[in-house]
């Protein structure tokens, strides 16, 4: 969030109040994820329930970030918008990892979801320092 704040302030000079507007309409997916569950489990791609789902939203946010990454987009508009997209893959791939958890943990009643939580906790945990770092050298020295 705050890359794509620092981008809206820095690259197209914008004011905080229409940045506050574009980060609340990106961060929008977050508080419809229910449906995003409710879409998954009613309406199945290809026999799939999940798995076309989560390949349909890694597809959208690998094309997203690399037109972030490798585009100079003029509109703050389209940015926005493709911040949306990458937030809804994001937030939609979220639910069906939580549902593919719950239904792994009720394989093993005793210790299935006490251990499958631990490890998925301390991997995120991880990933999350690992990127944070890389995020702020890429910050401090590559000035994005």
């Amino acid at each position: 969030m705050l890359a794509y704040l620092d981008m809206f302030k820095n690259d197209y000079h914008l004011q905080p109040t229409k940045t506050q507007v574009l980060a609340a309409l990106i961060s929008i997916p977050w508080s419809i994820k229910f449906f995003f569950g409710m879409l998954a489990d009613s309406v199945p791609i290809y026999k799939s329930r999940r798995r076309s789902y989560l390949i349909i939203m890694a597809l959208i946010q690998i094309i997203c970030m690399s037109l972030l990454a490798f585009e100079r987009i003029e509109s703050e508009t389209i940015v926005a918008f493709i911040l949306f997209m990458t937030i809804m893959s994001i937030a939609f791939n979220d639910v069906i990892v939580n549902a593919l958890m719950v239904t792994e943990a009720k394989k093993d009643p005793e210790n299935g979801s006490q251990e499958l939580q631990t490890f998925a906790w301390a991997s995120l945990s991880f990933a999350m320092m690992i990127g944070s770092v890389i995020a702020a050298l890429e910050t401090q020295y590559l000035n994005p």
